[in-house]
């Protein structure tokens, strides 16, 4: 059986709950960048298609990225995230 190999672009704005979160944020960013490649891997091509596939991913990286916050500096931070880009082919 032969597998195709599918894109998968995603851009990101985080809604922080203040500036200060950004500056220490900004020390984290690469453990941050690397949840959502973590959480987009554990989908499968099908299920980010759905619009329920869509929430739940957000929802990961959202709860993943605070667990770093609150372990990192103590607090969460991050309020929301925004897909301002979201291609799937």
């Amino acid at each position: 059986m032969s597998r195709r190999a599918h894109l998968i672009e995603l851009g990101l704005v985080l809604v922080l709950w203040d500036e200060q979160t950004a500056e220490v944020l900004n020390p984290h960013a690469s453990k941050i960048i690397s949840v959502v490649s973590l959480q987009r891997g554990e989908q499968t091509f099908t299920s980010l298609k759905s619009l329920q596939g869509r929430e739940l991913l957000k929802q990961n990286i959202l709860s993943a990225k605070q667990k770093i916050m609150q372990t990192e500096v103590g607090r969460f931070g991050i309020e929301n995230i925004l897909f301002t880009r979201y291609t799937l082919q």
